[in-house]
């Protein structure tokens, strides 16, 4: 498994900690993906290549 990293997110007007598996610059929008507790788990939003 892959070591996690630890941040915060903004959802709203809130803000929560959040743990993701990859680096993840700040200023990326993100998917929430599990609420674990007090804490979100996210990933990056990718977007589609166009060609």
């Amino acid at each position: 498994m892959k070591k996690a990293k630890y941040g915060q997110v903004k959802i709203g007007s809130e803000v929560w900690s959040a743990k993701a598996t990859t680096n993840i610059p700040e200023g990326t929008e993100v998917t929430v993906k599990e609420i674990d507790g007090v804490k979100v788990i996210v990933e990056p939003i990718l977007e589609p290549v166009l060609k």
